[in-house]
């Protein structure tokens, strides 16, 4: 474990100072008015952009990782599979049972402020607290952070679990508090995750499907 954190120490600074910003952010500023300040920013262009990026955080694109790690190494494939899994687990069970009922933006604002909604976006109206996409993109991006060596796709990733928490609130899913726990989340689960799987001593786990099928021909 330490060695793991050693290792990807000046990623998990930076998360831990926009975690830190963002609690300071919403301890002085509020949410509400955190999210009418972004939700005043939108741009067209920003629209477009977000309305498909924000699907890096649905589980459908964290299964496609999975599946596609399975060629390069079925340790990497199950280390994402268990970071998503209970990243997944985790928000649902506070978004359903700890936090029932708390509105999203849309509910909350409703004839209190009027919201710019994309086009073509189903707004969900509860069970605002955490953010179940920025879970899961935070735990796939981190996950992939933690065993990718080129420091240039570090930040790459790092920017990608940044930009899906952020679209959450420029589509007006979710407060900024629902995207920090939600991070925290994702970024906990990818270290416990990758930590156990990494002491099972399994040899199958260091091969691949690539090599598997190799190996048959």
């Amino acid at each position: 474990m330490k060695e793991l954190l050693r290792r990807n120490s000046k990623i998990l600074y930076s998360y831990l100072v926009f975690l830190a910003l963002g609690i300071t952010l919403v301890l002085v500023f509020g949410k509400a008015d955190i999210h009418i300040f972004i939700n005043s920013k939108a741009t067209p262009f920003a629209d477009f952009v977000f309305k498909y990026l924000t699907h890096l955080g649905d589980g459908l694109s964290a299964v496609a990782v999975i599946l596609l790690l399975l060629f390069f190494s079925f340790r990497s494939s199950f280390t994402q599979f268990m970071a998503f899994l209970s990243s997944g687990l985790i928000a649902q069970l506070l978004k359903r049972f700890a936090f029932k009922g708390m509105p999203r933006p849309r509910t909350f604002f409703e004839g209190i402020y009027d919201l710019h909604l994309v086009e073509g976006i189903k707004v969900l109206k509860l069970h605002t607290f955490p953010s179940g996409h920025t879970a899961t993109a935070f735990a796939l991006f981190f996950c992939l952070i933690f065993t990718t060596k080129n420091s240039y796709l570090r930040v790459f990733y790092f920017l990608l679990a940044l930009l899906v928490g952020y679209s959450r609130m420029h589509l007006s899913q979710h407060f900024f508090p629902d995207v920090l726990a939600g991070s925290f989340i994702g970024v906990i689960t990818a270290i416990l995750s990758i930590y156990i799987v990494n002491r099972w001593k399994a040899s199958w786990l260091d091969r691949s499907l690539q090599k598997q099928l190799s190996s048959k021909k």
